[in-house]
């Protein structure tokens, strides 16, 4: 009898793990997926090819940019990029520091969480700003065998004002 349970328990877990890897494989292999699709927008970004960075969106995507404008679908979101690319972040470099997808959403959706950092951008007097981090928020949606944006929210965290009874620091 002992040796049927030993066995039985053997099996199961055979059994389970074969069962969980090709799961862990299909999850890893979108995450990839998203991953890949962000740094081709990045890659764009750092371009400055509004075209190539609009063809990682949905048809229907919303932008909304830390300035607060709102970008539906994408010509607008391509004309917000175009406006941008050449203003503000002519001369920038995007990258991202820490991305990574925080939950699946089926096969065919994603949420992504994380930093990118922005370098070179210009101040509307032309002056260098310091270095940017930003927080990107974003759904990610499977099309075909690509993934695209179907929304994102980059933002930047505010810094929290000063305990009661504190000065605040100058």
């Amino acid at each position: 009898m002992r040796k049927l349970l030993v066995a039985v328990c053997l099996a199961l877990l055979t059994t389970s793990s074969a069962f969980a890897s090709p799961k862990e494989k299909k999850s890893d292999s979108s995450d990839a997926a998203c991953m890949k699709a962000m740094e081709g927008f990045f890659n764009a970004w750092n371009q400055h090819d509004a075209k190539a960075m609009v063809a990682f969106w949905a048809d229907d995507a919303t932008l909304i940019n830390p300035m607060g404008r709102m970008a539906n679908g994408k010509s607008e979101i391509e004309k917000l990029m175009t406006e941008e690319q050449s203003t503000m972040f002519k001369g920038s470099t995007a990258k991202m520091v820490d991305m990574k997808v925080t939950r699946s959403m089926g096969s065919n959706m994603a949420f992504c969480d994380g930093e990118m950092t922005l370098n070179g951008a210009m101040g509307p007097d032309g002056a260098a700003l310091p270095e940017m981090k930003v927080h990107l928020a974003a759904v990610m949606m499977k099309k075909g065998s690509s993934w695209v944006f179907a929304d994102a929210r980059p933002y930047q965290f505010v810094t929290p004002p000063p305990a009661a009874g504190t000065a605040p620091t100058n």
